[in-house]
C-alpha cells in the first residue's frame, strides 16, 4: 500500500481547515486526544506486541517496556497540560514601569508531519505525537516501510482512537516521505539517519520550515582504568544487546585505558558466554536473543563490515576480531553475533559508518587525555550521546565537559533516554532539536514573547 500526492494534498488540506478552525487550541480537547491515546495503546496491546515481533523479533518484555512507557508519558502529559499551556511570565524592565507585564504565550505551530524509523516503530512515532497533541497540533504520521505490521496496528490506533479530522496516517515507501516534502508545513519531525535527515533539512529549508531532526552518530564509551570492572562490563553488553544494537543511543566504540583493555575483553566474553553460550547462533538461542536484525540488508551490511576486517591484506591491517566473527552470523535467520574488534583503524568501515548492530570496536589508549582527543578527533564528530565510565568523578565529568554530544551518561549506557525530565535529542550531525515529556510539547510550540503596557497614563 502507498499513497497518492493527491491524497497527501488532500491529507495536508484537511488539516489545515481543522487547524484554522480553532479547535485543537481547546485544552479540553487536547486532554480528549491524550486520554484517546491512552486507551488505544491499552486497548491495541496485544496487537501492538504481536506487529513488534513480527517485524523485529522483540520478546514480549521488551514490547510491554515499550508500550508501558508511553502509556506512563501520556497520563504525565495529562496531568501537567494545564501548567504547560499557562503563560510564563518574564521580568519587564523598569523604564516601561508602571503598568507594564511580559509574558510567554505558548501558541501551537500548526500543521506538522512526523516521519518515523523502523528500529522502535511505535516508540519513536507515539513520543513526538503526544507532544504535537499537547500542543494543539494537527499531523500527518509517516512511518516506516521496513516495520510493516507496526505501521498498520499504528495506522489502527489513530484511525479508531484518535479525531480523524486532525489526525492521519500515511504508508508507503520512501517515496511518500520525498511527496510530503514537497508540502509546506508548519513543523516537520524526522527520525532517521543522517543522509536522508539532510534531505529533510533541505526541503524544510525551502519553506523556512521548523524542523527537528534526530539522528544518530557514532557514540563513543570512554572507560577509564578505575572502574567496577563487571558492573561496567555487564551495562556494555547490555546496550550493545539491546535491539540487537540497533539504537541510535547504543554504543558505537569503545575507548579503553590500556591497562585495563585485555581485563575488559576477557570479561565481557566471560559474561556474554554465560548468557549466550558457546554458540549464540543456533536456532534455540536465537529464539532467546532480545531482537534480531531488521532486514537482509541490513544484515549484509553488518555482515560485510566483519568480512572487511576478516579478509584484510594484510592480516589484521582493518582490526583484529577478538571475538564473534562472521563464522555463526546467518542470514537466514538474520542472525549477526556480538563481535569484538580491537584497534581498528579510522579508515575501516566499523570506524567511518554508524555500526547500528552487535559489532563493538575497541580503542586502547594510554590516557584520559588522550581517550578525548581521540573521540575529538574522530571524522564523524557530535555523536548523540558520550559515555563515561569511572570511579573518579573528575574523571568521568571531565570525559563529559570536554567532548560535545547530544546527550551523555556516567556509568552508564542509554539510560539518559528513559528519563522523561531531561530532554532528548542530538547536536551537529546528531540532529537538531529535542522532545520528551515537556520537551515534545516546547518542539511543537512557538513560545511568543509579549509585553503589555496600561493605557492609563
Amino acid at each position: 500500500m502507498t499513497t497518492s500526492m493527491a491524497e497527501l494534498r488532500k491529507h495536508h488540506a484537511d488539516l489545515n481547515a481543522t487547524f484554522n478552525s480553532g479547535k485543537t487550541k481547546s485544552i479540553t480537547w487536547r486532554k480528549q486526544q491524550i486520554k484517546a491515546l491512552i486507551l488505544g495503546c491499552t486497548e491495541q496491546q496485544e496487537e501492538i506486541y504481536k506487529a513488534l515481533s513480527l517485524d523485529l523479533g522483540k520478546p514480549r518484555p521488551s514490547c510491554m517496556s515499550e508500550v508501558g512507557g508511553i502509556i506512563k508519558e501520556a497520563k504525565d502529559a495529562y496531568y501537567d497540560l494545564p501548567k504547560w499551556m499557562d503563560i510564563t511570565k518574564v521580568k519587564t524592565p523598569l523604564m516601561f514601569q508602571p503598568g507594564a507585564s511580559s509574558w510567554l504565550q505558548p501558541q501551537p505551530l500548526g500543521v506538522g508531519v512526523i516521519i518515523g524509523p523502523w528500529n522502535f516503530p511505535f516508540t519513536l512515532m507515539m513520543q513526538p505525537l503526544l507532544g504535537a497533541i499537547a500542543a494543539g497540533c494537527c499531523i500527518v504520521l509517516k512511518p516506516s516501510e521496513f516495520s510493516p505490521n507496526t505501521s498498520n496496528v499504528l495506522k489502527k490506533v489513530v484511525e479508531e482512537y484518535l479525531d480523524n479530522e486532525a489526525f492521519r496516517v500515511v504508508l508507503g515507501d520512501a517515496s511518500v516521505s520525498e511527496l510530503l516534502m514537497e508540502l509546506k508545513w508548519d513543523k516537520i519531525f524526522f527520525t532517521g539517519g543522517t543522509e536522508v535527515g539532510r534531505k529533510v533539512a533541505v526541503a524544510a529549508a525551502k519553506n523556512l520550515t521548523d524542523v527537528t531532526l534526530e539522528l544518530g552518530g557514532k557514540n563513543p564509551v570512554v572507560v577509564d582504568k578505575d572502574i567496577g570492572m563487571k558492573t561496567c562490563v555487564k551495562r556494555v553488553l547490555w546496550a550493545k544487546m539491546e535491539n540487537a544494537g540497533q539504537f541510535c543511543l547504543g554504543a558505537d566504540y569503545m575507548v579503553l585505558h590500556q591497562d585495563i583493555a585485555d581485563e575488559f575483553l576477557a570479561e565481557f566474553t566471560k559474561l556474554h558466554q554465560e548468557f549466550w553460550g558457546d554458540n549464540p547462533g543456533k536456532p534455540e538461542t536465537i529464539d532467546k536473543m532480545p531482537c534480531r536484525i531488521v532486514n537482509e540488508r541490513h544484515w549484509q551490511r553488518l555482515y560485510d563490515m566483519i568480512v572487511e576486517i576478516e579478509e584484510a591484506e594484510p592480516a589484521g591491517s582493518k582490526g583484529e576480531i577478538i571475538y564473534g566473527g562472521s563464522a555463526t552470523a546467518n542470514k537466514a535467520t538474520l542472525f549477526i553475533p556480538v563481535t569484538l574488534i580491537r584497534d581498528p583503524p579510522l579508515n575501516s568501515r566499523v570506524m567511518g559508518e554508524e555500526i547500528f548492530g552487535p559489532l563493538l570496536a575497541i580503542i586502547t589508549v594510554p590516557s584520559i587525555d588522550a581517550a578525548i582527543s581521540f573521540v575529538n578527533n574522530m571524522p564523524l564528530k557530535h555523536p548523540l550521546a558520550v559515555y563515561s565510565f569511572s570511579n573518579n568523578t573528575k574523571v568521568a565529568r571531565r570525559v563529559i565537559e570536554d567532548t560535545m554530544s547530544g546527550t551523555a551518561a556516567i556509568n552508564d549506557v542509554i539510560l539518559q533516554v528513559a528519563n522523561n525530565f531531561l530532554p532528548f535529542g542530538g547536536v551537529g550531525a546528531s540532529g537538531m532539536g529535542f522532545y520528551h515529556g515537556k520537551y515534545s510539547f516546547d518542539t511543537f510550540t512557538h513560545h511568543k514573547a509579549v509585553m503589555k503596557r496600561s493605557l492609563g497614563w
